[in-house]
């Protein structure tokens, strides 16, 4: 094989790319966005698909979250024969109450990820820092179990391909929680967050 030929396939060798889309957008301060057009702008500038991201608020602003990781989803409908007048629950009982775990997010696996995970589950957004043992809802958990993210692979002169999925915020399960526990956690989470904006002066 010609030194002219060999060095024509290492080229297209290290053109072909396997990309990932980030599982969420914001600033490149790392804050959200002013408003729903800036992130929908800032999807757009990085050639990302504006359909496969959900802006939710965050804060003061708008966050761009990748839709497997949004586990917003409507309620489903009764059946005809589940439309009676059955009375309404009022109360959690021990069999519908929820389950609490502890886990801890593993560190990023590359420059190109979130420092932070985000969790969406209808409406309500989990910010979790990575490597560091905290307590979520089962509902939470699920959400991360159920969000995978595409790995592609393009060659040159061919279309994008999908090549397989990966989980986007994979972690460690460490054991049971419960709900008491998970209070304590959230507020003492808002107290430390407290200090320090008050501690920088905002």
């Amino acid at each position: 094989m010609s030194q002219e030929h060999k060095s024509q396939e290492q080229s297209a060798a290290g053109k072909e790319q396997n990309t990932t889309p980030p599982a969420f957008l914001m600033t490149q301060d790392n804050q959200p966005f002013a408003n729903e057009s800036s992130a929908s702008r800032a999807l757009r500038q990085r050639g990302l698909d504006e359909d496969m991201y959900a802006i939710k608020p965050q804060g003061d602003g708008y966050v761009a979250i990748l839709k497997v990781m949004d586990a917003t989803a409507p309620e489903p409908e009764p059946d005809e024969a589940d439309k009676g007048d059955k009375p309404k629950p009022t109360k959690q009982t021990a069999a519908n109450k929820e389950e609490y775990f502890r886990v801890k997010f593993q560190p990023k696996s590359d420059a190109n990820q979130p420092d932070e995970v985000i969790l969406s589950v209808n409406g309500e957004v989990l910010q979790i820092t990575r490597n560091v043992e905290v307590i979520i809802p089962k509902r939470f958990k699920e959400c991360a179990d159920n969000g995978v993210t595409a790995q592609f692979k393009q060659l040159p002169g061919q279309t994008r391909k999908v090549i397989g999925e990966v989980r986007t915020f994979p972690y460690d399960l460490l054991g049971p929680a419960t709900e008491k526990e998970f209070i304590a956690m959230k507020q003492e989470g808002t107290r430390l967050a407290r200090q320090s904006v008050e501690s920088a002066g905002i």
